[in-house]
Order: structure tokens, then C-alpha cells, then sequence
């Protein structure tokens, strides 16, 4: 049987999500998860549900009211699908302060949405300068490169992500799937094992099971082993002698 990892087009959902409120940063996090297809045939690992942003507003009291409203009108305007206008309202809070770190991520990730990759790398870029801390745009970072088939750029970013922020379940994913393309599935495995124990501990459920399907596709017998006794203790339980 042949396994082949598939990379596709991604559409992002912004959400709010307290996991990544912690520094007060925007941490605008588009997110690509594995799920194993048609059994019995060639086995695909591709993007489930499309994607998710994670978006932690700035705190107020260090940013003017001015730069403040903008932000949040393009943020709603993000929200809503209007990412044009999101793209102008960021500007415009950029434009009262250069240094709003916030919303030159959030901008990058408008970019990526609409497909602008050279606009949201140079944004991006922009926003580690400012927040070299910020753990989102630097995992977005590596998705712009993902989407330019610079698999070694990506790879780095996500490295960087992790290495900001170790329980960064679904920059593991992403540095798995990007691993496996690179046909260096002993690391890949490392990653969706790490993935898939962070995910369960995180209580999401569903993604950690994708990244054990995942696990499979990289044929590691010991790893999936060890992942299947820690995500399914009750059924091993009961098959032990």
C-alpha cells in the first residue's frame, strides 16, 4: 500500500482561544491537521476541517484608542470574511502606530487568506521583529513558506514556534506533515506522537486521534505502539493478560 501525505489549500476561521492569551499577543494560528482516508486504499493525510486561528486581542491600555478601534474593526471584519477591508482597517492601526506588532500579524494572516504570500511573509517577518515571542506568527510564518514549497524555511519556523511554545500541539503537527514530505518519517513520527499526547492532554480529542492516524503513515511500529497504549489505556487493559 502506498501512503502519500497531502498538503492542501487552507482557508482560515477566527476564533478566540485563551491557550494563547497567555503574554497578551495576537497569536494568529491557522491550523492543518491529518485524518486518515478511504481504508483499503492509498491512505492521505489532509486537512479535516480547513482551519482555525487562534486570536488573543492586545491589552487595551497599552495601545491609543484610535489604533485600538482600528484593530478591532478589522479584526470583526476578519471574523466576517471581509478580508479586504480587515487588510485596510489593519493598515490603518499601523499606520497610528508602526510598531503595533498585534496587527501586523493579524495582517499577515489577512494575506495569506487572500493568497498575497510575499505581502504576508514581509508582514510577518515585520511582526517577529517587533515580538520575537509571538509563537503564532511565527508557526503562520511557516505556513507562508509551506504554501511557497520552501519545506526548509517552514520547517524552521515551526521549529521556532516550538521552541517558544512547547505545548504548541498543532506546530508539531504542521512540522510532522512537513518532516514527511521531506521523506524523513522517523522525525515526522516524533512530531505527530508529540502532537497527538498534547492534543489528548488539551482534551481535544479529535485532533490527537488524527495525529495518531498520522503516526501510521510513518510505518514507526514502536512509536504508534506507545502512542495507542497512552490513547487507548482501556482497551489495552482489557487485551492484557
Amino acid at each position: 500500500m502506498k501512503y502519500v501525505l497531502v498538503l492542501l489549500t487552507l482557508s482560515l476561521v477566527v476564533v478566540v482561544n485563551p491557550l494563547w492569551a497567555e503574554t497578551a499577543k495576537t497569536a494568529a494560528d491557522t491550523v492543518k491537521t491529518s485524518e486518515k482516508l478511504a481504508e483499503g486504499t492509498d491512505t492521505k493525510a489532509v486537512d479535516d476541517s480547513g482551519s482555525r486561528s487562534f486570536t488573543a486581542k492586545p491589552v487595551i491600555e497599552k495601545n491609543r484608542p484610535e489604533e485600538q478601534e482600528w484593530f478591532d474593526k478589522a479584526y470583526q471584519a476578519s471574523l466576517a470574511g471581509k478580508y479586504d477591508e480587515a487588510i485596510e482597517y489593519y493598515k490603518k492601526a499601523i499606520g497610528i502606530n508602526p510598531d503595533f506588532a498585534a496587527a501586523h500579524a493579524n495582517l499577515g494572516v489577512t494575506y495569506m487568506n487572500k493568497g498575497r504570500l510575499k505581502e504576508a511573509l514581509v508582514t510577518l517577518q515585520k511582526a517577529l521583529a517587533l515580538d520575537a515571542q509571538n509563537a503564532g506568527a511565527q508557526y503562520n510564518l511557516g505556513l507562508v513558506y509551506d504554501k511557497m514549497g520552501k519545506l526548509d524555511e517552514a520547517i524552521l519556523a515551526y521549529e521556532q514556534s516550538i521552541a517558544i511554545n512547547p505545548r504548541f500541539a498543532r506546530a508539531y503537527q504542521n512540522l510532522g506533515i512537513a518532516y514527511f514530505d521531506k521523506n524523513l518519517k522517523p522525525m515526522a513520527a516524533e512530531c505527530f506522537y508529540k502532537a497527538a499526547l498534547l492534543f489528548d492532554k488539551q482534551g481535544e480529542t479529535g485532533s490527537a486521534l488524527k495525529a495518531y492516524d498520522a503516526l501510521i503513515l510513518t510505518e514507526s511500529k514502536e512509536l504508534e505502539q506507545a502512542l495507542s497504549e497512552k490513547l487507548f489505556p482501556e482497551q489495552h487493559q482489557k487485551n492484557s493478560p
